[in-house]
């Protein structure tokens, strides 16, 4: 049996090492290290709204910063996306890699006075699978059987070899709720978590009050906080000014007033990227020198520097440097800027002069500024690109597989193999086209049958290569989460992932 307990996530140091070197700034000099307050609340503003606090429903990893707090999921991540211990103590697989063993924690119960154990389990992963709507029902689908060993053991019994299963049960999928509150999740969430919901208004705010018997008494510093959604930068920025909230995301043009207005911003790098995805099954597209050319078309250090002020990282692959997935031999600039080539390669494949290209847009300002920014640069090499307008990017550019390619940014997953099945395989949900090759085909099926540490990194490496030299993406850049807060907020870190948590967080007394 291998037991996965504390699995690290291998370069973290080296990907923050590299982010200060290259203008991203870990500033925590004004984050209070006073007393905290244990009656204090602790405000703050997402960028995006959340329609159900249901986490079998909620349709994004974005609404993760809201989910957290109420719901434990069975393993957690910490904020250097390593495994650690949840609501499952220890977890191991088979020596056949067949089947998942988690060890369960005692003595939990859900705010509603509902017992945790094993029944809890079996109850949430089967309604993940089943339930109509869900969102997690794919990323469950390796388990084919959940077998209650006793009050608190489980076995989870695949389909076959699934080494990234214990990633997946980090988020949404792996979140436990209490069964007694199925029926109403959406608006009166029930989990175990650090805190509770006390008023939720859909889209826009929810208060959550401490969970005085968590299991783990420090995590809930703050006896209150209150999240609101405002999507403008500037209004977050504003916000924060008034006194209104004491922590938010910032747009990176907002950085520099942030840090003259006196506050602390923190910027790192994160798993997330943006990309120009294209559509595969499109004319042309289906050409690895069209792809290839498109790549050559885009001034990625021009766009960091324009569109983010230098708070973010050029890419060619969809994992950044430093982290285990990255392949150096391919390295930042395989695809270097280069106009001239690319015009060679679109010739080559025959593409005509001023052939067009639909481009998708999300209707939010920084997806506009990027797709007007591409367009240009495409222009350059005979593209003409068209970029339409919408408000369900998703369902637009993958549901209904319109347009040729969307500018828009990967939120990233805790394991690769979750981003390359999404993203990269034939079945992907957000792969629009369900175009792939057969080279990441067969790697990534060793990938998620192998659960050999190391083996697993090379695997992730491989395809990270391969994905970039057969040109399935446009990775553009990763760029850096600036956290942005009061001198009155104690414990607030950057989290890799991309998803802040909200453990240890509170307000200094005063």
């Amino acid at each position: 049996m291998k037991v996965w307990r504390h699995i690290a996530v291998v370069g973290v140091v080296a990907l923050l090492a590299a982010a200060c070197s290259s203008g991203g700034t870990a500033n925590t000099n004004g984050n209070r290290s006073g007393e905290l307050d244990p009656n204090g609340t602790f405000r703050f503003a997402d960028t995006l709204p959340i329609e159900t606090l249901d986490p079998h429903t909620s349709p994004g990893a974005g609404n993760n910063v809201w989910l957290f707090p109420v719901y434990d999921r069975l393993i957690h991540l910490n904020e250097e996306a390593e495994l650690v211990p949840g609501l499952a103590t220890e977890w191991q697989f088979s020596d056949d890699g067949r089947t998942l063993a988690l060890t369960l924690r005692q003595g939990v119960t859900f705010t509603d006075g509902t017992p945790f154990n094993a029944e809890a389990v079996k109850a949430n992963l089967e309604r993940g699978q089943t339930l109509e709507g869900s969102a997690v029902a794919a990323e469950l689908a390796v388990i084919k059987e959940v077998e209650i060993v006793d009050e608190y053991h489980v076995n989870l019994h695949l389909t076959g070899v699934h080494s990234s299963l214990p990633y997946v049960l980090t988020d949404r999928a792996g979140a436990i709720a209490s069964p007694a509150a199925f029926d109403n999740l959406s608006r009166a969430p029930v989990g175990t978590g650090m805190y509770k919901v006390v008023e939720y208004q859909p889209g826009s705010r929810a208060v959550y009050e401490r969970n005085d018997d968590y299991w783990d008494p420090d995590a809930a510093a703050a006896a209150r906080m209150e999240f609101t959604t405002i999507t403008d930068s500037l209004q977050r920025l504003n916000a924060l000014r008034s006194g209104s909230i004491d922590a938010t995301i910032l747009a990176a043009n907002d950085v520099a007033a942030a840090q003259q207005a006196g506050f602390v911003v923190d910027s790192q790098p994160i798993l997330q990227f943006f990309h120009l995805q294209l559509n595969l099954s499109k004319p042309y597209l289906d050409d690895v020198r069209v792809r290839q050319a498109i790549n050559h078309a885009i001034n990625r250090e021009e766009l960091v520097q324009g569109l983010l002020f230098g708070l973010g990282e050029p890419a060619v692959q969809p994992f950044p440097r430093g982290y285990f997935a990255f392949d150096e031999e391919i390295g930042t600039d395989y695809y270097e800027y280069n106009p001239d080539k690319a015009r060679q390669l679109l010739a080559d494949a025959g593409v005509p002069e001023g052939y067009e290209l639909e481009l998708i847009n999300q209707n939010a300002p920084q997806y506009t500024q990027l797709s007007e920014a591409i367009q240009a640069q495409l222009a350059d090499v005979g593209l003409n690109a068209t970029i339409t307008q919408s408000t369900i990017f998703a369902n637009t550019f993958y549901v209904e597989g319109e347009g040729d390619a969307g500018a828009i940014n990967w939120t990233g997953r805790p394991d690769p193999a979750q981003t390359i099945a999404l993203l990269y395989t034939e079945t992907g949900f957000a792969n629009p086209g369900g175009v792939t090759t057969d080279e990441v085909a067969t790697l990534y099926e060793q990938l998620v049958a192998t659960t050999d540490e190391a083996a697993r990194a090379d695997l992730a490496r491989q395809l990270s290569r391969q994905i970039t030299l057969d040109a399935l993406d446009v990775v553009l850049y990763f760029p850096y989460e600036n956290v942005a807060y009061s001198d009155r907020v104690i414990g607030l870190r950057p989290w890799l992932a991309g998803k802040l948590e909200f453990r240890g967080v509170g307000i200094a007394a005063g």
